[in-house]
């Protein structure tokens, strides 16, 4: 039923001139699943999650989330309304301390920070909501460090601890291992089995060897439309995704 699924599709589309990126996607993510989407180079993976971001206005089509139509609305209040995301490319304050990195996230969900009344204890509150993240993401040794300083690793978790920080029911995870050595890229798949108790996740990745790991449920994305949909055993003996990848390469 509608009010059991986090986020769900209705014939989604995005046209860039003749050019269906997103071709009337029908995608439907209870609460509590990890979906991961895969798919080759320019199968339209990133241009879905941007739509539902709102950072792109979907073409046609409905995007509802926890049964709330949310098409079209810009990215601060889909943000506001609890969906949060990380990006391909690294997206953090390099010149901030890994610490400041994260309070800022955090104190931006903080009601009433602009009220001195209430201001102080709100901020406690966001000082504690920052060691919490950074300690259960192994990040909190580095604390003090400048985010610039970090290795590549470090810096794809901390912008997920950034992302943490903000409280979201949804969090999208745009190529997490994007860069990453296999170890770092392992290190990043316990991870995201350690926090998807307490948000809801949507993975795109690359990264096989990971999605094959965290995910409850695979979408697999080809010029644009769904091409197949299962579990990672049923998606990695599916003939016509082996076709799609071995394609690719």
């Amino acid at each position: 039923m509608a009010e059991n699924l986090i986020l769900r599709t209705e014939r989604l589309t995005k046209a860039f001139g003749g050019l269906l990126a997103v071709n009337n996607v029908d995608i439907a993510i209870p609460k509590g699943e990890l979906r991961a989407i895969i798919g080759p180079n320019g199968a339209g993976k990133t241009t879905f999650l941007s739509m539902v971001m709102g950072m792109l206005k979907p073409t046609a089509g409905k995007i509802y989330f926890k049964d709330k139509d949310i098409t079209g609305l810009p990215p601060h209040k889909v943000f506001r309304l609890g969906i949060s995301t990380t990006f391909q490319i690294t997206s953090i304050f390099p010149d901030l301390s890994v610490y400041e990195n994260v309070w800022v996230a955090a104190q931006s969900r903080c009601k009433g920070r602009m009220n001195p009344l209430i201001h102080h204890r709100r901020l406690k509150e966001a000082e504690s909501k920052v060691e919490q993240i950074l300690k259960q993401l192994n990040l909190n040794h580095v604390a003090d460090e400048l985010a610039g300083s970090l290795s590549h690793g470090d810096q794809r978790v901390l912008e997920i601890c950034i992302a943490l920080a903000t409280s979201p029911e949804l969090l999208l995870l745009d190529e997490p291992t994007s860069g990453m050595s296999p170890k770092e890229a392992g290190e990043m798949a316990k991870l995201i089995k350690s926090i998807r108790k307490e948000v809801n996740i949507i993975l795109v990745e690359h990264n096989m060897d990971v999605v094959m790991e965290v995910a409850d449920k695979i979408t697999v994305f080809d010029k644009g439309m769904i091409l197949a949909e299962g579990s990672p055993k049923d998606i990695s003996s599916n003939k016509r995704v082996q076709e799609v990848y071995l394609g690719e390469r």
